[in-house]
């Protein structure tokens, strides 16, 4: 019994240069696991969610589209989530220094404005959590100040950006963007719990706390 509960504890490095590294190989690998989840489940619904759109459509234009959307989603799915995953990798590599969100700017337009009104009601709904995280992440990488790699303004525009793997146009881009949050977004909150049950299972204090033990 007791072998058993040893081979659930997570083993370290016992240096503390080698910890920050340790911690974050274990977080991604638990956070990217529910993100597969979440992606999986968009490509089970997604077609399903157009079709009942169609039901609704009359206009022959609009019908084509949506069939279009649903043929390059069928087929393009794999490349779009593997492109989505290495946006999001390179903002998680990113973090020690720094969050950079260069390769993934804010799109202009509808589409900037619509990841902007997802975002500011996700991290609104989440803002506690998306707070005690960063913290965590803070404490982490010592005098980092950093934004979130999970911001849900930068999650939003990762997926947007990848979805220029596919032979869409912007308005079919689009729907696949709302898409995305009405089945990955409106779950986000799993994402971030696993994110942070996992700091605190490797006993990662947020910043303040850090600091205030440390005078």
């Amino acid at each position: 019994m007791r072998q058993q509960q040893g081979s659930n504890v997570i083993q370290l490095p016992r240096q503390q240069e080698q910890r920050p590294q340790a911690v974050l190989k274990v977080v991604r690998q638990r956070v990217d696991a529910k993100v597969e989840f979440l992606l999986a489940g968009l490509l089970d619904n997604v077609a399903d969610a157009l079709f009942e759109e169609m039901t609704r459509l009359e206009d022959e234009e609009k019908l084509a589209q949506h069939f279009d959307v649903m043929r390059a989603v069928k087929q393009g799915t794999p490349t779009v989530n593997q492109e989505f995953q290495l946006q999001v990798d390179y903002l998680w590599r990113s973090l020690p220094k720094g969050i950079d969100d260069s390769r993934i700017p804010l799109p202009n337009g509808e589409a900037g404005s619509t990841i902007k009104q997802f975002a500011n009601r996700t991290a609104n709904h989440y803002k506690v959590l998306l707070q005690e995280t960063s913290l965590r992440l803070q404490s982490l990488y010592t005098g980092v100040q950093s934004d979130h790699p999970l911001e849900p303004e930068l999650y939003c525009s990762a997926y947007w950006h990848a979805l220029g793997c596919l032979n869409l146009q912007y308005d079919e881009r689009l729907m696949l963007l709302r898409l995305f949050n009405r089945f990955v977004m409106d779950r986000y909150g799993k994402v971030l719990a696993e994110l942070n049950h996992t700091l605190i299972q490797l006993k990662v204090d947020v910043a303040f706390q850090t600091s205030t033990s440390s005078q």
